[in-house]
């Protein structure tokens, strides 16, 4: 996604961010529309279905009508005109209802509706010949208006009626669709039945009582209509004017009816009051309630269509509202992109021209956001660029100057430097002969020296040798004393011994024959100690001989001694000198050594010199060029003019 974004200019970004906003506003903008689409199609459906409902209930009264006319005319034959202009009214209604239910949505509608228009084709016919008793003909009717009143409550519920979300349409609906009709339904019974009764002129408890519930059923359905309109009428006083006086005069004339029932027939002993004169009543106060409720049908018709209306305008004015506000938003959108984009691209230019190296531009600040800040960054970035340009300039002049001075005295040190090093080359050369005599000299005097230092070790090694046998004749006439101390213990030792085999031998004698073997053995001990005595002083007499031999021959060897200690010193002597003798021709070598190996070393230095002295020349050289190179490098870069001068090209944000 980063990447992506990445590569799209500023331009494509702010576009897709104005999409995402007008996608935005546009989702619930959408959802409102639907809905109030949906509002106005179900507004639309329930005023579709005002016109089929208000023709069902004028056939409901109709029928009504039929039914009262009917049974006067099967009780005394005297209504046979009004009921035949009633009847054809009824078709007319039933006709108009039909053409209504043609739809395909009111198929099934159509369908039902053409079995109570065929039912009451045949109600007619057969009330026309007078074919029915009076009962049957009523009770038919009656059958017949509530199927009309089933048929109306289906009307209700496919054209969602029975329930309005508003309140005031709710109770317009409850008052003129669902109670008016059962009003006049119990009103025409009671109006029937009361003329059928009058006719007779006469009247059982039982008649009575159904009356007596009939008028009981009619206040209860004007007290419904009533309660009903009240609440429509306190939600929407401006239906006032409309409603107010015609439910007034439907609810006098239903006091009237009800109180004339109440004393014509309930009242009375005998019912004398005309028969005409109670229908023609009744049908004032029915037809004064049919007046009520198409006057609240048209009003619930109006109240419809202006809320479609008002949804429809309200739609139209929030669709030119948001493309008002997408318009003004599209414009800002764009007076920003512009704010951001132009001043980018005269950035891009500014950078650009730096890049090329005109540093002429002048960037003037004139916001403080963030394309400010980039202005004010390249601003002073071309201002630091510019001193840096000047001050590179400016030292490469001098620079220049700098190694033009180098390169001429390098080229003069290096002429004096290759005359140095050839007096050096001879000054090396006289040393070298010098350093092979003295180094031959030393080979002399080396070679005496390694001389004098064999005799000294010769005389040195005799020395040690007469040492070493003046004192092993020292230790010889040592061993010889003690060897003659030795053989002085063995004497007394073989002296003892025979003693001790003398006292044993007579110890032996003295034990007898038990002793004499002992004695043998202490004989041969005694003459073995004897043997042993003898020949210890003849070893005695040898050692003697010999230690006086070797005391005279170690003061001989003492002698040589002291002879080789006077030679070893004399020897020593000469050694010393002669090696102080090549010590000094050593210290001397070395010296004409690292006197030659010094001018030697100021030779080969003076020469490096000489090389480096021209590898400086070279490289003075090379950084001569090089600074023209810089100059005409920094050249490339185009500063301010001098005053006087036309002004450069001005870049803003």
């Amino acid at each position: 996604m980063q990447t992506f974004l990445d590569r799209l200019l500023f331009w494509q970004k702010f576009a897709l961010l104005s999409l995402l906003a007008i996608l935005l506003g546009t989702i619930p903008l959408g959802l409102y529309v639907a809905e109030s689409l949906n509002r106005v199609r179900e507004l639309t459906h329930e005023s579709a279905g005002l016109q089929p409902v208000r023709q069902t209930l004028r056939a409901l009264a109709l029928t009504q009508q039929h039914r009262g006319l009917s049974n006067i005319l099967l009780t005394d034959g005297d209504t046979g005109p009004a009921r035949q202009a009633k009847q054809l009214e009824a078709d007319q209604a039933y006709a108009d209802v039909a053409a209504l239910l043609r739809g395909k949505e009111e198929r099934a509608l159509g369908d039902r509706w053409q079995h109570i228009q065929s039912r009451w084709q045949a109600l007619a016919t057969q009330a026309g010949a007078m074919s029915l008793p009076a009962p049957d003909s009523f009770a038919r009717h009656t059958a017949l208006v509530q199927e009309l009143l089933d048929f109306d409550d289906r009307l209700l519920e496919h054209y969602h009626l029975r329930f309005d979300s508003e309140a005031d349409s709710h109770y317009l609906i409850e008052a003129a669709l669902m109670r008016s009709p059962r009003l006049m339904e119990a009103l025409a019974r009671t109006r029937g039945r009361g003329a059928g009764l009058l006719t007779r002129h006469a009247a059982s408890v039982e008649d009575r009582i159904d009356i007596g519930a009939m008028l009981a059923r009619v206040q209860e359905g004007y007290a419904g209509v009533e309660g009903a309109l009240r609440a429509a009428l306190a939600r929407r006083p401006d239906l006032e004017p409309a409603l107010g006086p015609v439910l007034q005069q439907s609810l006098d004339a239903g006091k009237q009816v009800v109180a004339l029932a109440q004393k014509e027939i309930l009242g009375a002993d005998q019912l004398v009051f005309p028969a005409a004169r109670f229908f023609s009543l009744y049908t004032g106060a029915i037809d004064l309630q049919l007046k009520l409720q198409d006057s609240a049908i048209e009003r619930l018709d109006s109240l419809h269509k202006a809320r479609a209306g008002a949804l429809l305008r309200s739609r139209i004015a929030l669709l030119a509202l948001f493309l008002g506000l997408s318009a003004v938003c599209a414009w800002m959108a764009l007076a920003i992109m512009r704010s951001v984009t132009v001043p980018m691209g005269k950035a891009v230019g500014v950078a650009r021209r730096i890049a090329e190296g005109d540093l002429t531009a002048r960037i003037e600040v004139r916001s403080a956001d963030e394309v400010g800040q980039l202005f004010g960054s390249l601003q002073h970035m071309t201002l630091s660029l510019r001193d840096i340009v000047r001050r590179v300039q400016a030292g490469s002049d001098e620079i220049a100057l700098a190694t033009a001075r180098i390169a001429s005295g390098n080229s003069d040190l290096a002429n004096r430097t290759e005359k140095q090093a050839g007096a050096l080359g001879q000054t090396a050369a006289s040393m070298e002969q010098i350093a092979s005599a003295v180094m031959q000299n030393a080979d002399d005097v080396r070679r005496a020296s390694e001389l004098a230092a064999r005799a000294s070790d010769a005389a040195a090694r005799g020395g040690s040798a007469v040492a070493d046998m003046s004192a092993t004749m020292g230790l010889i006439s040592e061993s010889a004393q003690r060897i003659g101390e030795i053989i002085g213990v063995i004497d007394g030792i073989a002296f003892q011994t025979n003693m001790l085999a003398l006292n044993a031998a007579v110890e032996a004698a003295r034990a007898g024959e038990q002793g004499r073997g002992f004695a043998v053995v202490a004989a041969e001990v005694r003459t073995l100690a004897q043997r042993s005595a003898a020949a210890a002083r003849e070893i005695k007499g040898l050692i003697h001989a010999s230690a006086n031999r070797t005391a005279n021959g170690a003061r001989q060897v003492e002698s040589a001694s002291r002879a080789m200690d006077s030679i070893i010193a004399g020897v020593s002597q000469l050694a010393d000198i002669i090696g102080r003798i090549a010590t000094a021709n050593r210290e001397q070598t070395a010296g004409v050594a690292q006197v030659h190996q010094a001018a030697r070393d100021m030779d080969r230095t003076t020469r490096e010199n000489a090389n480096l002295v021209e590898e400086a020349a070279a490289a003075a050289l090379a950084l001569r060029e090089q600074t023209r190179e810089l100059a005409h490098a920094m050249g490339v870069f185009r500063l301010e003019p001098v005053k006087g001068e036309r002004p450069p090209h001005e870049a803003t944000d």
